[in-house]
């Protein structure tokens, strides 16, 4: 039990916040009830105020965190990531905001993970309002740099309301609904 509360405490530790939602997805995803237990967990840890909570908009959902208030781009970073956890990935590594490429190239977020055996890597974009480029990921792509770290060159994920794909004969990228609800269908067939 006190197992549990120390993951959940490290996980908002190292990504700086969690829902119930998210961390029934990630922690309790074989139990009955995860999102309910989850908050059960939650709420212990914000009476004992080891963590604080603010509604996170425009989701609505309790954000529960140590120092810094979140916002909703960092709560879409971890959808994903609970997500993809709930589906059975391995997560290998999950970051933002922390990388050193050769050229200025900013993803929110990077990350590596098994799925049925094979390794696989995915650079996330939220996008709320700017039309994006990939002209930074095809030279990215040119310099060799990712392909030498870690052995190919991740899918683009961008995480947004326009359903289309890019045709690039260099790079894949995908574009997910905010919901996530075309997840499976675009990532995991």
């Amino acid at each position: 039990m006190i197992k549990n509360y120390l993951n959940i405490i490290r996980f908002i530790e190292n990504y700086g916040m969690l829902t119930a939602k998210q961390a029934g997805k990630i922690f309790c995803n074989d139990k009955k009830y995860p999102t309910l237990q989850s908050n059960v967990r939650l709420s212990t840890l914000k009476k004992k105020k080891i963590l604080k909570s603010t509604i996170c908009t425009p989701s609505r959902e309790f954000a529960y965190y140590i120092d810094k208030k979140p916002n909703y781009h960092k709560k879409l970073l971890i959808d994903l990531y609970a997500e993809l956890v709930s589906l059975g990935i391995e997560v290998i590594d999950f970051r933002f905001n922390k990388f050193n490429f050769p050229i200025r190239v900013f993803p929110d977020g990077f990350l590596l993970y098994k799925f049925n055996g094979h390794k696989y890597a995915m650079f996330i974009e939220i996008d709320f309002t700017h039309e994006p480029s990939n002209e930074r990921y095809i030279e990215l792509y040119k310099t060799s740099y990712v392909q030498d770290t870690i052995g190919g060159f991740p899918l683009i994920v961008r995480v947004n309301n326009k359903n289309r794909k890019d045709i690039c004969d260099i790079i894949e990228v995908i574009y997910i609904d905010f919901d996530l609800s075309n997840l499976t269908k675009k990532l995991l067939c």
